[in-house]
Protein backbone atom coordinates (compact mmCIF):
# COMPACT_ATOMS: atom_id res chain seq x y z
CA UNK A 1 0.00 0.00 0.00
CA UNK A 2 1.33 3.32 -0.80
CA UNK A 3 1.36 6.30 1.49
CA UNK A 4 1.83 9.67 0.57
CA UNK A 5 4.72 11.12 2.45
CA UNK A 6 3.36 13.89 3.63
CA UNK A 7 0.86 11.60 6.34
CA UNK A 8 3.10 9.80 8.48
CA UNK A 9 3.37 5.89 7.87
CA UNK A 10 2.01 3.33 10.21
CA UNK A 11 5.82 2.42 11.25
CA UNK A 12 5.86 5.99 12.43
CA UNK A 13 2.36 5.47 14.34
CA UNK A 14 4.19 2.39 16.13
CA UNK A 15 7.09 4.30 17.48
CA UNK A 16 5.18 6.97 18.44
CA UNK A 17 2.46 4.65 20.60
CA UNK A 18 5.97 2.72 21.50
CA UNK A 19 7.38 6.18 23.04
CA UNK A 20 4.01 7.05 24.76
CA UNK A 21 4.12 3.89 26.82
CA UNK A 22 7.56 4.30 27.71
CA UNK A 23 6.85 8.10 28.64
CA UNK A 24 4.84 6.24 32.08
CA UNK A 25 7.99 4.33 32.74
CA UNK A 26 10.43 7.41 31.78
CA UNK A 27 8.51 9.04 34.02
CA UNK A 28 8.81 7.20 37.05
CA UNK A 29 12.77 7.35 36.47
CA UNK A 30 12.93 10.70 36.66
CA UNK A 31 10.37 11.10 39.73
CA UNK A 32 12.74 8.55 41.53
CA UNK A 33 15.72 10.78 40.36
CA UNK A 34 14.57 13.67 41.64
CA UNK A 35 13.35 12.00 44.85
CA UNK A 36 16.54 10.75 45.35
CA UNK A 37 18.01 14.19 45.12
CA UNK A 38 15.64 15.56 47.46
CA UNK A 39 16.57 12.88 50.03
CA UNK A 40 20.65 13.27 49.66
CA UNK A 41 19.53 17.57 49.46
CA UNK A 42 18.27 17.44 52.96
CA UNK A 43 20.89 14.82 54.31
CA UNK A 44 23.65 17.02 53.68
CA UNK A 45 21.83 20.46 53.92
CA UNK A 46 22.78 21.47 50.38
CA UNK A 47 20.58 22.27 46.62
CA UNK A 48 23.77 20.52 44.57
CA UNK A 49 22.31 17.14 44.87
CA UNK A 50 18.66 17.76 43.84
CA UNK A 51 20.30 20.14 40.94
CA UNK A 52 22.53 17.46 40.07
CA UNK A 53 19.68 14.58 40.20
CA UNK A 54 17.51 16.62 38.34
CA UNK A 55 19.50 17.16 35.18
CA UNK A 56 20.52 13.22 35.49
CA UNK A 57 16.41 12.98 35.63
CA UNK A 58 15.65 15.23 32.60
CA UNK A 59 18.89 12.80 30.40
CA UNK A 60 18.19 9.76 32.04
CA UNK A 61 14.92 9.35 28.91
CA UNK A 62 17.97 8.80 27.04
CA UNK A 63 19.11 5.47 28.89
CA UNK A 64 16.13 3.90 29.24
CA UNK A 65 14.89 4.01 26.06
CA UNK A 66 18.53 3.12 24.52
CA UNK A 67 18.09 0.10 26.99
CA UNK A 68 14.62 -0.65 26.11
CA UNK A 69 15.61 -0.39 22.77
CA UNK A 70 18.55 -2.94 22.49
CA UNK A 71 16.57 -5.32 24.93
CA UNK A 72 13.85 -5.11 21.99
CA UNK A 73 16.44 -5.91 19.55
CA UNK A 74 18.38 -8.73 21.81
CA UNK A 75 14.29 -10.24 21.29
CA UNK A 76 13.92 -9.80 17.88
CA UNK A 77 17.77 -11.48 17.07
CA UNK A 78 17.11 -14.35 19.15
CA UNK A 79 13.56 -15.32 18.96
CA UNK A 80 12.23 -13.34 15.45
CA UNK A 81 15.15 -12.89 13.14
CA UNK A 82 13.34 -12.06 10.49
CA UNK A 83 11.56 -9.22 11.78
CA UNK A 84 15.06 -7.71 12.84
CA UNK A 85 15.91 -4.71 10.72
CA UNK A 86 18.88 -5.16 8.18
CA UNK A 87 20.39 -1.86 9.53
CA UNK A 88 20.69 -3.05 13.04
CA UNK A 89 22.46 -6.37 12.53
CA UNK A 90 22.44 -8.95 15.04
CA UNK A 91 22.33 -7.63 18.65
CA UNK A 92 24.54 -9.23 21.22
CA UNK A 93 25.94 -7.99 24.61
CA UNK A 94 24.33 -6.54 27.85
CA UNK A 95 25.16 -2.80 26.59
CA UNK A 96 23.33 -0.69 24.11
CA UNK A 97 25.15 -0.51 20.75
CA UNK A 98 25.60 2.86 18.65
CA UNK A 99 22.01 2.31 17.34
CA UNK A 100 20.27 2.08 20.48
CA UNK A 101 21.84 5.23 22.30
CA UNK A 102 21.04 7.00 18.86
CA UNK A 103 17.39 5.88 18.87
CA UNK A 104 17.65 7.31 22.71
CA UNK A 105 18.60 10.40 21.52
CA UNK A 106 16.49 10.80 18.96
CA UNK A 107 13.57 9.54 20.85
CA UNK A 108 14.36 12.12 24.21
CA UNK A 109 14.86 14.61 21.35
CA UNK A 110 10.96 13.71 20.15
CA UNK A 111 9.67 13.65 23.24
CA UNK A 112 10.55 17.07 24.60
CA UNK A 113 10.00 18.99 21.23
CA UNK A 114 6.47 17.46 21.33
CA UNK A 115 5.76 18.09 24.96
CA UNK A 116 6.96 21.56 23.96
CA UNK A 117 4.38 22.03 21.26
CA UNK A 118 1.51 20.26 23.09
CA UNK A 119 2.61 22.93 26.04
CA UNK A 120 2.37 26.35 22.95
CA UNK A 121 -1.09 24.71 22.28
CA UNK A 122 -2.05 24.50 25.68
CA UNK A 123 -1.71 27.96 25.88
CA UNK A 124 -3.40 28.88 23.40
CA UNK A 125 -6.22 26.58 23.72
CA UNK A 126 -6.78 26.49 27.61
CA UNK A 127 -9.82 29.20 27.20
CA UNK A 128 -11.57 27.44 24.34
CA UNK A 129 -11.74 23.88 27.09
CA UNK A 130 -12.86 26.47 29.83
CA UNK A 131 -9.37 26.02 31.56
CA UNK A 132 -7.77 28.88 33.92
CA UNK A 133 -4.22 29.14 34.99
CA UNK A 134 -5.08 31.15 38.05
CA UNK A 135 -4.38 29.06 41.42
CA UNK A 136 -7.64 30.37 43.29
CA UNK A 137 -10.06 29.06 39.91
CA UNK A 138 -11.81 26.16 40.48
CA UNK A 139 -11.43 24.10 36.90
CA UNK A 140 -14.08 21.25 35.51
CA UNK A 141 -12.59 17.73 35.84
CA UNK A 142 -14.46 17.36 32.62
CA UNK A 143 -12.75 20.26 31.16
CA UNK A 144 -9.66 19.37 32.14
CA UNK A 145 -10.09 15.25 31.49
CA UNK A 146 -11.32 17.04 27.52
CA UNK A 147 -8.20 19.23 27.25
CA UNK A 148 -5.84 16.29 28.48
CA UNK A 149 -7.23 14.11 25.65
CA UNK A 150 -6.90 16.48 23.20
CA UNK A 151 -3.28 17.51 24.49
CA UNK A 152 -2.44 13.62 24.29
CA UNK A 153 -3.96 13.20 20.56
CA UNK A 154 -1.46 16.33 19.58
CA UNK A 155 1.14 15.22 21.27
CA UNK A 156 1.12 11.37 19.75
CA UNK A 157 0.33 13.25 16.41
CA UNK A 158 3.59 15.68 16.73
CA UNK A 159 5.31 12.25 18.14
CA UNK A 160 4.55 10.29 14.78
CA UNK A 161 5.30 13.18 12.71
CA UNK A 162 8.75 13.56 13.69
CA UNK A 163 9.22 10.08 13.49
CA UNK A 164 8.23 10.50 9.67
CA UNK A 165 10.41 12.97 9.34
CA UNK A 166 13.33 11.09 10.61
CA UNK A 167 12.28 7.95 8.41
CA UNK A 168 12.41 10.47 5.12
CA UNK A 169 15.70 12.04 6.29
CA UNK A 170 17.55 8.62 6.47
CA UNK A 171 15.53 7.50 2.87
CA UNK A 172 17.01 10.39 1.42
CA UNK A 173 20.61 10.03 2.52
CA UNK A 174 20.21 6.82 1.58
CA UNK A 175 19.52 7.64 -1.55
CA UNK A 176 22.28 10.39 -1.72
CA UNK A 177 24.83 8.25 -0.90
CA UNK A 178 23.81 4.59 -2.43
CA UNK A 179 26.50 3.47 -5.17
CA UNK A 180 25.79 4.23 -8.51
CA UNK A 181 26.38 1.56 -10.80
Amino acid sequence: MKYPKWFPYPSSWLNAILLAFLTGLVGYVMQGLIWTGFGMSVMVDAPEPVIIMSVVAILSPIVVIAAVHHIIHLFLTQFAPKLQAPEIGKTTGLFPGLFSWWEGLWSWMTMMVSILMCLIIMILAHEGFNVSFDKNSVNSEVDIERLSGFLGCIWLTITAYLYQFTYLAEQRLRDVFRPRV
